[in-house]
């Protein structure tokens, strides 16, 4: 059974209690989105010998989390390749810097549609396959003004929203 975690695209199936701990990872909810908290497993489990699993192993971060930033975690089987890793915002005002909205990952999904809307749901950018990361806040010719915007990500243009959030606008 393969269930949908929060608004973002962390697939979790049911773990088995001989689960290997090598396929999977931490991912905290942030009050927007499920991110990947780069994480390593003890090589030795407690009992000695054998492949870490749920009931004989540790999984914990690399670097110190604060946990402050996050109302829950969970254990994810995620392929990083295929997480997208939205920019929560961008300051589109010609200076070089930041001024494309950037999706890490988003070449591994071609086909990809994206949505942006503002706050009144009116759509204000759409791509429908190959984006580029080159989206400039731009909609009908003018720069949308400073405000959060909402947008939605079909990876595989199959009509299921696979990630979706909010991103900030800033000049």
């Amino acid at each position: 059974e393969v269930k949908w975690i929060g608004i973002s695209m962390i697939k979790v199936k049911r773990l088995s209690k001989t689960e290997n701990l090598n396929n999977l990872s931490i991912a905290g909810f942030d009050g927007t989105q499920w991110r990947v908290i780069e994480s390593e497993v003890d090589p030795e489990h407690f009992y000695g010998g054998g492949t870490p699993t749920l009931l004989n192993g540790s999984i914990s971060s690399v670097h110190p989390v604060n946990l402050a930033g996050y109302s829950a975690f969970t254990l994810a089987r995620i392929n990083v390749t295929n997480f997208l890793n939205v920019s929560q915002g961008f300051t589109p005002n010609g200076d070089g810097i930041n001024d494309t909205w950037h999706i890490e990952n988003i070449e591994q999904f071609p086909q990809a549609k994206i949505r942006v809307y503002s706050r009144w749901q009116r759509l204000v950018y759409s791509q429908n396959g190959l984006y580029r990361n080159d989206w400039d806040g731009h909609y009908k010719g003018g720069a949308l003004p400073d405000a959060s915007y909402f947008y939605t990500i079909d990876r595989d243009a199959d009509g299921f929203v696979d990630q979706s959030g909010w991103i900030y606008i800033t000049h």
